[in-house]
């Protein structure tokens, strides 16, 4: 069976034809002269097979004995015979010609080529009979003895061959090679000695035309087909054959080289004599159809026609040829023809039923790829073809069922991602033809980006005001780089869209649809510059254009120049006041911008104009979706579901919806569906994964995550994701697997071992934690990041002792690391060793005198230690740094309170919060700050900021409680219980102070219950009360 191969090019459906192809994709196949049909055996009919016989006769024995099976006259039809017509044949042409050598050999070539070997047997032993010295006949059974392992018959064949004719060097090299094969090698050795020795000697004389031919003939025989051309060429440049016999046999061996051209020559030369003879005229036109000569290969087809008017094997090479050039008649004629002869040729059927695709007889053209895919149910592109003629009679299902099928067999098949992809974009259908064209691109760009150059028609191009003229090969760049831009851009390859752009404009710089289009490229890229050069362009080449009104009015409005915008959207306006497209756009845009009334105003005139447009629905139920009107958002999306359940956009709206409303097996499907449409689209297989996860099927959750992550090219991210997934779950196993998945992407990025150690950490898994926090420390010695993890790790694992080794070793190999002496420091500082602590902090400043964090520690040891004095020198050194940090002036600030410099620490706070001021520690400090001065109501506020943005932080809440109860008890309770509602254990302190606010609000009984919760926490507690007189009184009142 052959492959299919395109020829010719998908033609433009034009818009009132819309509904109707007007031409379609060919198929060209291989045309070689053995080999036409990828289908069907050959099956021409002949009733000239004598008259061929006779012709054929006329070449002379000697020549006769050249002839190999696979240049025999096609007129033969020889697989078109039966094994019994085949013996009737040959009965009466031995009766006719008796003693006739050629006729036994002839026909003991063609039983044999049928397997008829015990015939093929006696018609050599019966040339043999009638002529002794016939070398063609011994050689022949010796073929056939040779096949059958009977090597001993053969030798003997072969010698009798050698001995009427020695100088057939030949035999010397086929008796080399069955001698080797039977492992005589002193025999073959001689053999080939000969051989070399005689086909030396004949290169040495191989300066005259005969040795030459010798040569091309002993070459042909040996089966070196190359070589015995090469020789027969040069023997032709001494003096031009005059044998028009040999001309025809080396016109034979040219072609079966593909040496086209001078095969050519040689059967011109043969023609000229036998201007009749089938064979003659059928191969020509054979080799002017590769050299794609369609005019001249038709006549000689023609001509072998008028010899045998049946032969199917010229009717279907003429249908091929009109089928080339388009005459859809005269190839629908000859497919006919060939049908008529054989019913059962599919390739003829085949082509019949593209030419009904392209004349729109679609149930003519379903019944012809039936016919094929009946004999041969795995063929590609009966399927894919089918699978068209269903599509466009509407039988979608049925037609992606064969598209389907197409797929599984050919499934790298970048040629039918194309064909299939024009298709759907003749038919307005986008979406469909994008994901074709995405299949077909990721399969193999090269070839893709050929087979679009290939297929572009200029009729496609037809409403383009072409400025200037092209000559033939700039036309054809120009289509193709036009059509390959608009293909690029469908396909989100925009880098590439561009290019051919440019290579469009090149060669017509003032056309306005491609710089329009590459104005709005550049615009959706943020491009501001290029993107306002280009439209300008386009609006200077026809400022009354629609299009390019409409879209610098939304390249204005998309960049906030409204003045701008309003300009050019009103000229749009006035242009075309009820255009669907502008106000599609504009409710784009304003949706973008967070304007959603605006935005709802355009979609809704939008779907004015065009009531049953599915993307206006779609585009309101984005904007309710944004403005969490979830009910709204619903109806609009469903009314556009209802239009087209297929819609992309679509279904990952209403998916995106229940997944909001936390309805997770709907928006599943919705998903599902979707991705059905577009499987590699990350959103879709991003929200399944998690879709999954809170459903808890882990199992497809990896699966769409992952597939999530070939589509973004972020598998690491992924990887990194499913781990900590697996590692929730307490699945060990597969959470290494996936962590190390993550390391092996990028083996030296220190932040995924760190993220992978924060992962752990997480979880408690301490030791685990630990190993990462090391493996990242290895690549990245100098992070403190890493350090203090690894410090808090060791402090979870409660190893002591493992945090000194490790900061000790630390430092021995980074002794000129000032951080690594303040960590030490900060080590012997957290067990009370204050003074070893000060001597490492004073080592790091040696290193870097204006370390900010150093100094600092250095200070706060001062502090504890009670030497001021040093502290303050310290601190005084400390202001004279630069600071720019939030942070550090926090820590200027604390300082200053420890001094009792309350008012300069208001204003290092309040410092604080103009770098940040969303820092909540920043606005605690302050709060406290002022509750020392009595800045109550300062206080209070600034207390209230710190617990808006860090609602967990109790102490927080503890001191707006303290603040409270100094001046509304009743208002503090809230904040304690707040306090109590938040902490596990429960706070002590909270516990008493709200027995106190009861008490004296004379509501014992709950001061009771929370002096009951406070001596459940400390039973120790009424030892303390009794000892204190305040508390002793406040023990004795609630009793």
């Amino acid at each position: 069976m052959r492959k299919l191969v395109k020829l010719f090019k998908n033609c433009q459906i034009t818009q009132k034809a819309f509904c109707q192809i007007t031409q379609k994709a060919f198929m060209f196949h291989s045309l070689n002269m053995n080999q036409r049909y990828f289908f069907s055996q050959p099956s021409s009919n002949t009733n000239s097979f004598n008259q061929n016989i006779e012709v054929d006769y006329k070449i002379s024995q000697d020549e006769r004995k050249t002839v190999d099976l696979n240049l025999l006259s096609r007129n033969l039809d020889l697989q078109n015979l039966s094994q019994e017509s085949a013996k009737q044949k040959y009965l009466i042409h031995i009766q006719k010609y008796p003693r006739t050598t050629e006729i036994h050999m002839l026909y003991g070539l063609i039983f044999q080529s049928m397997k008829m070997i015990e015939d093929a047997k006696n018609c050599f032993q019966e040339a043999i009979k009638i002529d002794s010295n016939s070398t063609l006949a011994y050689q022949c059974l010796a073929d056939i003895y040779e096949d059958s392992w009977n090597f001993s018959e053969a030798e003997k064949h072969l010698l009798k061959a050698l001995e009427i004719s020695s100088n057939q060097i030949h035999l010397n090299y086929r008796l080399g090679v069955l001698y080797q094969k039977t492992g005589q090698l002193e025999k073959s050795k001689t053999f080939f000695l000969i051989y070399e020795g005689q086909e030396k000697a004949l290169k040495m004389k191989s300066q005259d035309q005969q040795s030459k031919i010798q040569l091309g003939q002993f070459y042909k025989k040996i089966g070196k087909i190359e070589e015995a051309a090469q020789f027969f060429q040069k023997a032709d440049e001494i003096q031009p054959f005059q044998d028009s016999e040999l001309n025809y046999n080396i016109g034979l061996l040219f072609y079966q080289t593909k040496q086209f051209q001078e095969s050519i020559k040689c059967l011109l030369k043969y023609k000229e004599k036998y201007p009749q003879h089938f064979n003659t005229n059928y191969v020509l036109g054979q080799a002017y159809l590769q050299l794609k000569q369609l005019k001249e290969s038709e006549i000689c087809f023609l001509q072998a026609l008028e010899i045998q008017p049946q032969s199917a094997d010229v009717c279907f090479s003429l249908g091929l040829i009109y089928f080339n050039l388009k005459m859809n008649e005269k190839a629908q004629k000859y497919f006919l023809k060939v049908q008529k002869t054989d019913p059962k040729d599919l390739d003829s059927a085949f082509y019949l039923g593209c030419l009904y695709q392209s004349d729109n007889k679609q149930e003519d053209a379903i019944y012809c790829f039936q016919k094929v895919l009946e004999i041969i149910p795995q063929c590609f592109e009966a399927n894919f073809q089918l699978g068209f003629s269903l599509e466009l009679i509407g039988k979608v299902e049925v037609a992606k069922e064969y598209f389907q099928k197409a797929f599984e067999i050919k499934p790298q098949s970048v040629e039918a991602y194309v064909q299939l992809g024009i298709f759907y974009l003749k038919f307005g259908r986008k979406d469909e033809a994008q994901q074709c064209f995405i299949m077909g691109f990721n399969n193999n760009p090269k070839e893709f980006e050929s087979l679009i150059s290939e297929n572009v028609d200029s009729q496609l191009f037809t409403n383009l005001k072409v400025q200037k003229d092209l000559d033939q090969v700039n036309e054809k760049n120009f289509y193709s780089s036009l059509y390959l831009g608009y293909v690029y851009e469908l396909i989100g390859r925009l880098e590439d869209a561009k290019k051919h752009y440019f290579k469009v404009l090149e060669l017509q710089p003032n056309l306005l649809n491609v710089n329009l289009q590459l104005g709005i490229l550049y615009m959706n890229e943020k491009n501001e510059k290029e993107a306002e050069s280009f439209l300008k362009k386009a609006y200077n080449i026809d400022p009354n254009n629609f299009d390019t009104n409409t879209q610098l009015g939304l390249f204005y409005l998309q960049n906030n120049r409204e003045n701008e915008s309003n300009q050019y959207i009103q000229k749009a306006y006035e242009i075309d006041p009820d255009n669907y497209l502008i106000n599609y756009q504009l409710g784009i845009q304003y949706n973008e911008k967070g304007n959603y009334e605006i935005a709802k105003k355009y979609s809704q005139k939008a779907l004015e104009i065009k009531p049953q447009c599915e993307k206006a629905y779609i585009l309101l139920g984005d904007i309710y979706l944004n403005q969490n009107m979830k009910k709204e958002a619903e109806f609009y999306l469903m009314k556009a579901y209802q239009i087209n359940p297929n819609s992309l956009e679509c279904n990952i709206l209403l998916g995106r919806y229940y997944f909001t409303i936390q309805k997770y097996e709907d928006s599943i499907k919705q998903y599902l569906i979707a991705s059905k449409i577009n499987p590699s689209n990350f959103e879709i297989n991003f929200f399944l994964g998690i879709l999954y996860l809170d459903v808890e099927n882990l199992e497809k959750a990896e699966q769409y995550l992952l597939k999530a992550s070939q589509a973004q090219g972020q598998e690491q991210n992924i990887y990194l994701f499913l781990g900590s997934i697996f590692l929730k779950h307490n699945k060990m196993k597969q959470a290494e697997y996936y962590f190390l998945k993550t390391i092996e992407s990028d083996p030296t990025n220190f932040q995924y071992l760190f993220q992978i150690g924060d992962q752990y950490c997480n979880f408690e898994k301490f030791e685990e934690a630990r190993f990462y926090y090391q493996k990242a420390l290895n690549l990245k010695p100098s992070s403190e990041e890493i350090i203090l993890k690894l410090i808090s790790v060791y402090k979870m694992c409660s190893s002591t002792q493992e945090i000194q080794q490790f900061l000790f070793e630390f430092l021995e190999k980074n002794p000129e690391n000032q951080y690594a002496f303040t960590l030490i420091g900060g080590y012997y500082e957290n067990i009370g060793k204050f003074t070893e602590a000060k001597q490492y902090y004073l080592q790091a400043l040696q290193i870097n005198p204006d370390n900010f964090i150093t100094i600092c520690h250095l200070i706060q040891n001062y502090i504890t230690t009670g030497e001021i004095e040093n502290a303050k020198s310290y601190f005084e050194k400390l202001l004279k740094l630069k600071i720019s940090k939030d942070e550090e002036y926090i820590s200027i600030g604390t300082f200053q309170v420890q001094f009792q410099m309350i008012e300069e620490s208001i204003q290092s706070f309040l410092k604080a919060l103009e770098i940040n001021p969303q820092n909540s520690q920043a606005h605690y400090k302050l709060a406290k700050s002022y509750m020392q001065i009595g800045r109550n109501e300062e206080a209070k506020k600034s207390y209230f900021k710190a617990f808006k943005m860090y609602p967990e932080s109790e102490q927080a809440l503890q001191d707006v409680g303290d603040n409270s109860n100094n001046n509304i008890p009743v208002e503090a309770q809230k904040y304690f219980k707040k306090v109590l509602s938040m902490n596990n254990p429960r706070e002590l302190n909270c516990d008493i102070k709200l027995a106190y606010i009861y008490l004296e609000l004379n509501q014992l009984e709950d001061a009771k219950s929370y002096f009951q919760q406070a001596l459940k926490i400390d039973p120790k507690l009424i030892t303390e009360i009794l000892q204190d007189k305040e508390a002793k009184n406040f023990f004795e009142k609630l009793l």
